[in-house]
């Protein structure tokens, strides 16, 4: 059986920030252009993917007449202010734009995700920058903000942020935070719905409990002797898990199926993780199928409520 991969994933998710969205001194160029704030802001999605494509192509003003009031006043507006602007600041102001066209002008809710991932995104932006953002975020991307500080050896309490107007504020976190907006969904299933339920430690726990099923499955029809040293391996509850599998009347695809994930889980892990990791990757393996049989959403947002170096299973 061949792995089931999906074309559309996001690879390298959570590795991308702002810097790398926007380039190095970004965030200084978006400061001076935060005077955009009131053209900008009023702006739809459609019509900030459209005057960024007008100004880009270097189109003129001859395309305006064509859009109908009041979209051609706010159209105007923002298009004036653009191309007023030097090129550095503008090519800043054209990526958050665009950033903005694409993804909508705000963020989907970050409360649902592991902290794991927010910390992530914020791990490669200087302490002042997350200060300032610290104050706009939920409460648990506000902690993952402080732990980052934290773990540079750093009070969070005694920097100061950097100041910033609303306008660069907002396009930071944007581009911050943006590559986690496609964890960030509803489940499309019962599966999806029933894990996103869960807190963190529970869902890692029914990873385990499903890669124990999976190899109690593989196991099937196994001598006895060799059922009992996984079972050893793992230890409770997982052991009556593999057990209870192993026992039961598994129909050969099954069986194969089980075989190949099992053999597939192992070859990308060190040789010094724990047998329980190696049951959770395990079960990464299978419930990433079953997830896939909802649809991808399931799997993205499975993917977020778990810590990173599990979730990132769901999304390879």
């Amino acid at each position: 059986m061949t792995p089931r991969r999906d074309a559309a994933e996001l690879p390298g998710i959570a590795a991308i920030s702002g810097r790398a969205l926007f380039g190095a001194g970004a965030t200084d160029r978006l400061r001076r252009v935060t005077h955009l704030t009131a053209s900008i802001a009023p702006l739809t999605p459609e019509e900030r993917g459209f005057v960024a494509g007008a100004v880009l192509a270097g189109a003129g003003e001859a395309w305006l007449p064509r859009l109908p009031d009041p979209a051609r006043a706010r159209c105007a507006a923002a298009f004036a202010a653009l191309t007023a602007l030097t090129r550095d600041e503008r090519a800043a102001a054209l990526a958050v734009l665009i950033s903005q066209a694409v993804m909508g002008v705000a963020l989907a809710p970050l409360e649902a995700l592991h902290p794991g991932w927010l910390a992530e995104a914020l791990a490669e932006e200087p302490s002042d920058l997350i200060a300032a953002l610290l104050g706009g975020l939920p409460p648990a991307a506000r902690r993952a903000g402080v732990e980052v500080v934290r773990g540079r050896g750093e009070h969070p309490d005694r920097i100061t942020p950097r100041p910033l107007g609303d306008g660069a504020l907002s396009a930071i976190h944007c581009a911050v935070f943006a590559p986690l907006e496609a964890l960030a969904v509803a489940p499309a299933g019962p599966l999806g719905a029933r894990l996103a339920a869960l807190g963190p430690d529970p869902l890692v726990d029914e990873l385990a409990m499903w890669g124990a099923r999976c190899l109690g499955e593989s196991l099937a029809a196994a001598p006895v002797e060799l059922r009992a040293s996984a079972m050893a391996a793992v230890g409770a509850p997982w052991a009556a898990e593999i057990a209870r599998a192993s026992a039961a009347e598994v129909p050969p695809p099954r069986r194969e199926q089980a075989r190949w994930r099992a053999s597939s889980s192992s070859p990308s892990l060190s040789d010094t993780v724990s047998a329980l990791d190696r049951l959770r990757a395990l079960g990464a393996l299978a419930l990433r199928d079953a997830l896939d049989e909802e649809g991808a959403p399931s799997r993205r947002a499975i993917a977020g409520c778990l810590p990173p170096v599990w979730g990132r299973l769901l999304l390879d």
